[in-house]
């Protein structure tokens, strides 16, 4: 017997002979499948047709993937909340349309993996904006593993306004955030960094010092 899961993706591989889900002029209507599956009461099932439906849709595309993604990030599951930040994330111009969301789900989403990947999205967008809700939310989250995706999400942006933040969170951090913004320092230069990358080929922790010492080589400052 096929669970529901099993079943909704064999309707995905059939979903080429099952007739599509009415839309609204000029948008593309979604496979009856991933509109039944956004809707299905199994957590697990609504995160595979927002995945099926996000790995098949581009932003060229005229589906309301904003839309479909402002309805998952409030969904009762963490599971669900998750994969529609990591959606986003992967569509960089749906981050941008929903940052404000992204902070908000950074802030107070009591999930931290739910806010780990609202970090990481908010790193996509690749806006200054992006890096100053990564900046602003450091100041009340206390989680070491959110805290090393904030680090990544403002090196992947490398907004000059959040320089500071990243220097702080090369100390008094627990190991894997320092080593992780001693990495975000890549994105940046100046005598602050060069200072920085200095000062942790002394840190405590062996990954810190060895990651500093690969940052300072020759042959990576000429890349």
């Amino acid at each position: 017997m096929h669970t529901p899961f099993q079943e909704f993706f064999t309707q995905i591989l059939l979903s080429k002979d099952i007739p599509p889900t009415t839309s609204h002029a000029g948008e593309v209507p979604l496979p009856l499948p991933i509109a039944q599956g956004l809707a299905h009461e199994a957590p697990a099932i609504r995160r595979a047709a927002l995945l099926a439906l996000c790995t098949e849709t581009s932003t060229e595309k005229s589906v309301d993937l904003i839309g479909i993604l402002e309805k998952a990030f409030q969904d009762t599951s963490p599971l669900v909340r998750r994969e529609a930040a990591e959606q986003a994330g992967r569509h960089p111009q749906a981050a941008k349309n929903l940052l404000p969301l992204l902070e908000k789900q950074l802030l107070l989403d009591e999930e931290p993996l739910c806010r780990e990947s609202a970090a990481f999205a908010l790193g996509e967008t690749g806006t200054s904006a992006g890096a100053k809700a990564l900046v602003r939310s450091l100041e009340q989250e206390r989680t070491s593993l959110v805290r090393e995706a904030i680090a990544g999400g403002l090196g992947a942006i490398g907004a000059p306004c959040s320089l500071s933040a990243v220097l702080s969170l090369c100390q008094k951090e627990k190991p894997a955030v320092r080593r992780r913004a001693l990495v975000t320092l890549a994105a940046f230069s100046g005598d602050q960094v060069e200072n920085a990358i200095e000062h942790a080929k002394n840190d405590r922790d062996r990954h810190v010092r060895e990651t500093a010492e690969w940052l300072a080589r020759p042959e990576y400052e000429e890349q």
